[in-house]
């Protein structure tokens, strides 16, 4: 008399790795492995649900392979959640160089903000750091995070990061076209000098010290 029987495939037990990450531009997911197959039976298991943005995700099995593959099953809640963080970036610090006005454009660069490859992958951003005339009460320069999704500052925050810009007004250097005093109607004194301020040199300011400019 013939027995019938039923091999039934093993449920398989999943173990998942790597299931935290830090945006880096690439994709990514955790790891699953097979913990109760046999060895000889060389089982894989294939993970669906990459992402490359940061955020919190669910990642899936979604099938078996190998040679015996046949033999298994995936449990009921074959899922995993997993995280992509923000990726964490020191803030920029003010520029210390000092600026005078010259005339021509001058740039305001924060430490740190120049070498950051993100500014050149437009991950950051930077305005109001271009500036010609003298203010020196100071223009606003301000470096954003233009990704959000993905970056954030050491300190968690994503806010605008900002800086005063002064360009400091040019000292005029008077040695060379003060003169020594000449009396005009009369009303010269040692403590008077004349300054030519048209090109053909027919008219004067007159700075006393005495009686102020005039």
């Amino acid at each position: 008399k013939e027995l019938s029987f039923t091999i039934t495939p093993l449920e398989l037990t999943i173990g998942w790795s790597d299931t935290s990450f830090i945006y880096d531009g690439a994709a990514h997911q955790p790891a699953a492995t097979p913990t109760n197959a046999c060895d000889r039976d060389g089982i894989s298991l294939t993970v669906a649900g990459g992402q490359t943005n940061a955020g919190d995700y669910t990642a899936e099995v979604t099938q078996i392979t190998g040679t015996g593959a046949g033999n298994y099953k995936l449990p009921a809640d074959a899922a995993q959640d997993f995280t992509i963080a923000r990726y964490r970036l020191d803030k920029p610090t003010a520029d210390k160089s000092e600026f005078v006005y010259s005339g021509e454009p001058q740039t305001y660069m924060p430490e740190g903000y120049e070498e950051s490859p993100l500014a050149k992958d437009e991950a950051l951003s930077i305005a109001g750091n271009v500036q010609t005339n003298a203010d020196e009460s100071g223009y606003t320069v301000t470096v954003s995070i233009a990704d959000k999704t993905n970056y954030a500052w050491a300190d968690g925050t994503q806010g605008d990061v900002t800086f005063t810009f002064i360009i400091e007004k040019k000292a005029i250097d008077l040695n060379g076209i003060l003169h020594e005093p000449e009396r005009i109607d009369g009303n010269t004194n040692d403590n008077d000098r004349l300054i030519p301020y048209t090109a053909d040199n027919r008219s004067h300011l007159v700075i006393d010290a005495d009686a102020g400019i005039y």
